[in-house]
C-alpha cells in the first residue's frame, strides 16, 4: 500500500514521482496506484499526467472499488469497455475476472483458441462468461486476436455477431486507430501512436444510448 499521504509532502515533487514509478511495479499494481490517487491526490494527478503506467483505464477501476460497490463497479458493460480499448492486455483481464470473483460478481473474460490445420494459433476468440442462475453462459463473440496481429472487434447477439469498422490514419507500418464504428451507430474516438491509442469520445448510436 501507499505510504501516509504526510510523508510525501516534505519530498521534492521529482522524488514524489519516483515514488509514484516504484509503486507501479508492485505485484497488486491498479490497487496500489489506486491507493496512492486517493491518499495523495496532488501527486495522483501527476502521475497520471507524466508515467505511462499510470494512464491505464483499469486505475480508475482501482479507485473506484475503494469507495464504490464491487456490483456498481464490476459491471458487464465495464467488462466489454475494457475488451474494446486497445490498452487491454492479458495481465488487466486476469486481474478484472479475479476482483469479480473475489467479491462475488459473476463476470469472467473467455477466450477459446482457434488452431491452424497444422496446430499452431490461428486466433483467439474473446468472449464474456456471465453467471446466470448457477451456470456459466458464455456471451456473444466480442473480439477475435488474429495471430498475425489483426483484432477484429464485433457487436450483435449470440450467433448474429456483425463486425465492427475500423478507420486507421497514418503512414505505413504506423497505421493508428482513429475511429471504431459498430452497426448500432455508436462511435468510438482514438488518439495517440500505434500501440498506444486512447479513447477520448464516445458517439452513441441513434437511440442514444450505450450498446448493452
Amino acid at each position: 500500500m501507499a505510504p501516509p499521504a504526510s510523508l510525501f509532502s516534505t519530498l521534492p515533487d521529482e522524488l514524489q514521482l519516483k515514488v509514484a514509478s516504484a509503486i507501479a511495479m508492485s505485484p497488486t499494481v491498479w490497487q496500489d496506484r489506486a491507493a496512492l490517487c486517493l491518499a495523495c491526490p496532488r501527486l495522483g494527478v501527476a502521475a497520471i499526467r507524466s508515467i505511462e503506467a499510470y494512464k491505464d483505464p483499469l486505475l480508475a477501476v482501482g479507485i473506484a472499488l475503494w469507495h464504490r460497490s464491487a456490483t456498481s463497479v464490476l459491471t458487464e458493460q465495464r467488462f466489454r469497455q475494457y475488451l474494446a480499448d486497445s490498452k487491454d492486455t492479458r495481465g488487466g483481464r486476469l486481474w478484472l475476472s479475479w476482483q469479480a470473483e473475489r467479491h462475488g460478481v459473476g463476470l469472467a473474460f473467455n477466450g477459446k483458441v482457434i488452431p491452424t490445420d497444422t496446430g499452431a494459433i490461428h486466433a483467439i476468440e474473446r468472449r464474456l462468461s456471465v453467471l446466470s442462475q448457477g451456470q456459466w453462459v458464455l456471451s456473444a463473440l466480442l473480439r477475435k486476436d488474429y495471430s498475425n496481429g489483426r483484432v477484429l472487434h464485433c457487436e450483435g447477439e449470440k450467433g448474429a455477431e456483425r463486425m465492427v469498422r475500423e478507420h486507421y490514419e497514418g503512414a505505413k507500418g504506423a497505421e493508428r486507430v482513429v475511429r471504431v464504428v459498430y452497426p448500432s451507430g455508436r462511435v468510438l474516438h482514438f488518439e495517440g501512436e500505434k500501440g498506444a491509442e486512447c479513447m477520448v469520445r464516445v458517439v452513441y448510436g441513434e437511440d442514444g444510448l450505450p450498446d448493452s
